[in-house]
């Protein structure tokens, strides 16, 4: 039961979670070229900078994507749960008569 557990509804949320957060991890966001003649700013090169809107907006669409794509699955595993459970009830063995004998 506990591995049952684990496989359904662990896994997958890890995975999802994880999915969500790659995009904040992997997408730099990139910075327009500075103009040619200008001078580079003395404490630019190693600060980290904040996400941007495309990145974010990026970020939702990727989230929605994932979301939906849940839910589908969801309704997937339920509806052939439900069909294979009335399967097995309709064409269950027959059970054998004990009183003639």
């Amino acid at each position: 039961m506990k591995r049952m557990v684990l496989t359904r509804l662990v896994l997958p949320a890890l995975l999802v979670i994880g999915a969500l957060a790659l995009p904040f991890l992997w997408l730099p966001e990139v910075a327009p070229p500075a103009p040619q003649n200008a001078p580079a700013a003395p404490g630019e090169a190693g600060k980290p900078r904040r996400p941007g809107p495309f990145q974010g907006a990026m970020t939702i669409g990727f989230a929605l994507i994932l979301i939906s794509v849940a839910a589908g699955g969801v309704l997937l595993y339920r509806i052939t749960r439900e069909q294979t459970a009335g399967w097995r009830r309709r064409f269950a063995p027959k059970k054998k008569d004990t009183s003639k004998a």
